[in-house]
C-alpha cells in the first residue's frame, strides 16, 4: 500500500517517510531465513524488495518530519545499513525455490530482434539518444524510466529503435511493446514470456498468466533488461503490466506529455530537428543533386515542416518519386498542400501519412474548434488571454460553449502532442497548422478568419483620449506577431484583397504602436494594407484617417515631409468634420500637424496649429476627458514651435510647463518625459547655456536607452551628445558615442539620412583628433551615402549644418 502511495503520488514524501518509519518499528523481519511454506516464501521476498525501494526513496528524500516519534530520532543514521540490510535479505529470499514462475537457462532477447528497424534515412539525432542513456544509467528509480513525448512524425519509435540499436548489448533482453492498447501490451509481453522459456509459459497458456510470468521474472532478476512501451496513449494500459522493481531500465514512447507523470518517469520532449539537420535530411532523401536548386522559397517551405522526420520523409520521398525539380514542386505545393499532405510516399512501411499521422481529420467538436482557430495566431505563443476574450463576447466567437471547454479542448490537443501549453501561452507546431488549415473547406477558412480576428481587434491596446501608448508598450509587443501573422492569412485568403473594416481597425491601432517605437520598416506595409482593407463608406472614414495619419507619422520622421503635410492635412479635413471640436483625438491631429507646418517652414500655421491644440486639450482635461498627458504633449509641442521662431523666452516656458505635467501623470521615467527634456535641450542650446543643454540631453537619451534601447531616437540621442562634447573638447567621449549611435541607426527603416549624417559627424571629430585619413574616408562615405537619397531633396553642402537638414530640425 506504501509502495502504491509513492509511485502514485498521492501523498507527498513527507507523508510517505513517516508511514516507512512506521512500518520499520512494526515489522520484525527474521533474523535467519528458515524454509517456509512455499507460498510464504513469495510474500517475504515480494516484503524485502517493496522495503528496498522504499529505503531508496528515503535516501533520495533524506528530510524525515519535522516531529518524530522519539523512537526514530537515530533512524536517520541508520539509513544505508537499512538499505544494505534489506537488501541482502531479499538476495537470500529470492535465491531459494518456490512456487513463482521461474527460469532455467532464460534464453537471452537480443535488440537485433526488436520488431522495428532504424530507417536508412535517420539523420542527427545523437544527442537525443544520449541523453536517454545518461538519464537511465544515473538514475535510482527501480526500474529506470524515460518517456520521450512530442508531435506526432517527430522520429519517437525511431529514436527508441536507435537507442536499442547503439545501447542494445548492454542488455541480457530488449523487449518491445507496442502498448496502445491494453490488449497489445498483455499480448506483446505474453509472447517475449514464451520466446524467453519462463517456466510455467507457453502457446496454449492463457496470456494473462503469461504477461504476469514475465513481469515477475523482470521485477527479480539481477540481469539487465531493457522494455520499450511504444505508443503509449493512457496510462492505464501499462498499469496492470509494470514491474514494481527490478533492475532494468524502461523507455516510453508518446504523443502525450501527460503520460511522463507515470511512475517517476523522466520527461523528455523530442525536440524538432535543427534547420540544418532538417535541409540535410531533405536532400539526403529526395537527392542531393537538388542542393544546387535551393532557393529562399524551399528555405521558408523547410521553415514550416520545422524539423519533422514525418515530413521530410514524405515530401522528399515525393520529389524523388516524381523527379520535379524544386521550383516546380514548390508551384505545386501552393496549390495542393493539402492533397501532399494527405498522401503516402514512404516505403518503410510507416502507416501514416503527414495528415493521418496527426490525426486532425478525426478531431470533432470543440477540439477541431480550437484547433481552427489557433490556425490564425503566431504558433510559437499564443496568449491564454487571448483565447479566454473569447467569452467577452455575447456569442463566443470561437464555437466553444464556456471557458471549461476551452480548456478541456486544450488538454484534449496536448494529450495528442498537437500543441503544447504553458500557464501563460499555447503554442502550436507550424507543420500541424499547415494541415489544419489545409484541412478547412474555403468556406470554413473564411468564416474562423473573420472570428480570429474579431478576438484579436478587440484586444489589441487602443490610444485612449490621446494619451500616448507607451504604458502598453509590452501588451502590444505581445499581441504584435499575432497582427503581423493574420495579415499573412488575409493575403492567402485575399489575394484581390478585400474591404475588412475589422482588419482596418486592427491595423489602424497596432500602426500606431509601431510608429510611436519607430519600428517603420514593418509599420509601412501594414499601413499599405490597412488602407486597401478600408471600406468606401463614410462610417469607415474615422478609422481611414487613423491610417493615413500612422503613414503621415512614418513619412514625417524618415524627413519627407511634404508627403506627410498632404497626408495631415486630409486627416484634419475628416477629423474637423466628423469629430466634436474638442474631442481629444482633434487636439492630437492639430499638435502633429503643427510640428509638420513647422518643419516645413510654415510658422505661422504653424503657431495656429499649436494654439488650437493646446485649447483643446486643456478644455478636454478640465472636463475630465483624459488626465493631462495630450496637454502635456501640446504645451512641448507649442514650445518647439517657439524654439523654431527664435522665442526662446516663450519656447522655455512652454516646454519647462509641460515636462512639469508630465511629472505629475506619466512620470519622469516616461517615453514622453525623456521627449520632453530633448526639447528643452534645444532650447538650453539656443540660449547658449551648455552646460544645461548637455544635461537635459544627457538625462533624455537615458530615458531612451532604458526604455528603446535600439531604435533610432536612441540613436539619435547619441548623436547629439556627441556633438556636444564635440564642442567641448571632449573627443574621446565623443567618438565613443558617435560610434555607439551608427549600429542603432542602420538597424532601422529608412536610415541612410540619418547614417549620413552620423557618418559626417564622425568624420568631423575624426578630423579634430588629428587623424586626417580616417577623416577624408568617413567623409567620402558619407557624401557618397547622401547622394543615395531620392526622398527628398537636400542641402549638398559639405558642412555640419547641410548634414543636418537631412532630419527634422527638432531631432538634431
Amino acid at each position: 500500500m506504501i509502495v502504491q502511495q509513492l509511485y502514485g503520488r498521492t501523498l507527498g514524501h513527507e507523508q510517505i517517510l513517516g508511514m516507512f518509519e512506521d512500518l520499520t518499528v512494526t515489522t520484525s523481519l527474521p533474523s535467519s531465513i528458515v524454509r517456509q511454506e512455499s507460498f510464504v516464501l513469495p510474500l517475504f521476498a515480494e516484503l524485502a524488495t517493496r522495503l528496498l525501494h522504499l529505503a531508496l526513496a528515503l535516501l533520495k528524500y533524506p528530510h524525515a518530519p519535522e516531529k518524530k516519534h522519539s523512537r526514530f530520532i537515530e533512524f536517520e543514521a541508520e539509513h544505508m545499513k537499512a538499505v544494505q540490510r534489506i537488501k541482502s535479505w531479499a538476495e537470500r529470499l529470492n535465491c531459494m525455490p518456490s512456487s513463482r514462475a521461474t527460469v532455467v537457462n532464460p534464453v537471452p532477447l537480443p535488440s537485433q530482434e526488436i520488431p522495428v528497424s532504424v530507417n536508412k534515412y535517420f539523420h542527427g539525432r545523437q544527442k537525443n539518444v544520449q541523453f536517454i542513456h545518461d538519464q537511465l544509467r544515473s538514475s535510482i528509480e527501480c526500474p529506470a524510466v524515460v518517456c520521450v513525448h512530442g508531435l506526432p512524425g517527430m522520429g519517437k519509435t525511431q529514436l527508441a529503435a536507435q537507442y536499442c540499436k547503439l545501447f542494445g548489448a548492454e542488455y541480457f533482453a530488449c523487449i518491445w511493446i507496442t502498448a496502445d492498447s491494453h490488449a497489445k501490451v498483455g499480448s506483446g509481453l505474453s509472447n517475449y514470456a514464451v520466446k524467453m522459456k519462463l517456466e510455467g509459459t507457453s502457446m496454449e497458456a492463457e496470456p494473462r498468466r503469461n504477461a504476469q510470468s514475465l513481469v515477475s521474472w523482470l521485477q527479480t532478476t539481477d540481469k539487465p533488461w531493457l522494455v520499450i512501451f511504444d505508443n503509449v496513449d493512457e496510462v492505464r494500459h501499462l498499469e496492470d503490466f509494470w514491474p514494481a522493481g527490478g533492475s532494468g531500465h524502461i523507455v516510453i514512447t508518446s504523443r502525450s506529455p501527460y503520460v511522463s507523470d507515470f511512475q517517476g518517469a523522466v520527461s523528455y520532449e523530442l525536440p524538432s530537428l535543427s534547420q540544418n539537420e532538417s535541409t540535410e535530411l531533405f536532400y539526403k532523401i529526395c537527392g542531393e543533386a537538388r542542393k544546387k536548386q535551393h532557393s529562399r522559397k524551399m528555405e521558408e517551405v523547410l521553415a514550416e515542416w520545422k524539423g519533422v522526420p514525418l515530413a521530410l520523409y514524405h515530401i522528399g520521398s515525393y520529389i524523388s518519386r516524381t523527379h520535379l525539380d524544386l521550383s516546380r514542386f514548390m508551384m505545386l505545393y501552393q496549390q495542393s498542400a493539402a492533397k501532399i499532405h494527405q498522401a503516402k510516399y514512404c516505403t518503410d512501411g510507416y502507416p501514416h501519412s503527414i495528415a493521418t499521422a496527426f490525426s486532425i481529420g478525426e478531431l470533432e467538436g470543440d477540439m477541431k474548434a480550437v484547433l481552427r482557430a489557433l490556425c490564425y495566431f503566431d504558433p510559437d505563443g499564443i496568449p491564454n488571454e487571448l483565447l479566454q476574450s473569447n467569452f467577452d463576447h455575447v456569442q463566443p466567437l470561437i464555437q466553444v460553449s464556456n471557458e471549461f471547454d476551452l480548456y478541456d479542448a486544450l488538454a484534449g490537443l496536448c494529450r495528442a502532442g498537437l500543441i503544447s501549453q504553458t500557464d501563460d501561452h499555447v503554442t502550436v507546431h507550424r507543420l500541424v497548422q499547415a494541415v489544419a488549415f489545409s484541412d478547412m473547406s474555403r468556406e470554413v477558412q473564411i468564416t474562423t478568419f473573420d472570428q480570429a480576428l474579431t478576438l484579436l481587434n478587440g484586444r489589441f491596446p487602443r490610444q485612449i483620449e490621446g494619451k500616448p501608448m507607451w504604458e502598453d508598450w509590452d501588451r502590444c509587443k505581445r499581441y504584435l506577431p499575432h497582427v503581423m501573422f493574420i495579415c499573412r492569412r488575409s493575403h492567402e485568403l485575399f489575394n484581390e484583397g478585400r474591404k475588412d473594416p475589422e482588419l482596418a481597425s486592427l491595423l489602424s491601432a497596432c500602426t500606431w504602436y509601431m510608429v510611436e517605437r519607430g519600428l517603420f520598416s514593418d509599420a509601412e506595409p501594414l499601413i499599405m494594407t490597412a488602407q486597401l482593407a478600408c471600406p468606401d463608406t463614410e462610417e469607415a472614414l474615422l478609422t481611414l484617417s487613423a491610417v493615413l495619419f500612422n503613414l503621415a507619422g512614418v513619412r514625417f520622421e524618415c524627413n519627407r515631409i511634404k508627403e506627410s503635410l498632404e497626408l495631415c492635412k486630409r486627416v484634419l479635413e475628416i477629423r474637423e468634420r466628423l469629430l466634436d471640436p474638442i474631442d481629444p483625438l482633434l487636439g492630437n491631429t492639430l499638435f502633429s500637424i503643427g510640428i509638420v507646418y513647422m518643419e516645413a517652414g510654415y510658422f505661422q500655421e504653424s503657431l495656429q496649429s499649436n494654439l488650437r491644440a493646446v485649447k483643446i486639450h486643456e478644455a478636454c482635461q478640465k472636463c475630465g476627458k483624459h488626465d493631462g498627458s495630450p496637454t502635456a504633449l501640446s504645451y512641448l509641442d507649442l514650445g518647439l514651435c517657439y524654439w523654431k521662431m527664435g522665442e526662446l523666452g516663450l519656447a522655455s516656458t512652454y516646454v519647462e510647463k509641460g515636462l512639469a505635467l508630465f511629472e505629475k501623470t506619466s512620470g519622469k521615467l516616461s517615453q514622453k518625459y525623456g521627449q520632453g527634456l530633448s526639447y528643452l535641450a534645444l532650447v538650453r542650446e539656443g540660449q547658449k547655456r551648455l552646460s544645461d543643454a548637455k544635461e537635459a540631453s544627457q538625462a533624455s537619451l537615458e530615458i531612451c536607452e532604458a526604455i528603446t534601447p535600439h531604435e533610432f531616437k536612441t540613436g539619435l540621442g547619441m548623436h547629439k551628445m556627441a556633438t556636444i562634447l564635440q564642442k567641448e573638447g571632449n573627443l574621446t567621449q565623443a567618438l565613443d558615442y558617435i560610434q555607439r549611435a551608427l549600429p542603432i541607426l542602420e538597424s532601422n527603416f529608412e536610415s541612410t539620412p540619418m547614417v549620413a549624417r552620423s557618418m559626417f559627424r564622425m568624420s568631423e571629430i575624426l578630423a579634430d583628433m588629428g587623424r586626417g585619413d580616417e577623416a577624408v574616408e568617413k567623409r567620402a562615405e558619407a557624401v557618397r551615402l547622401r547622394s543615395t537619397i531620392t526622398a527628398f531633396s537636400y542641402d549638398s553642402g559639405i558642412t555640419s549644418e547641410a548634414f543636418d537638414t537631412l532630419v527634422p530640425s527638432f531631432l538634431c
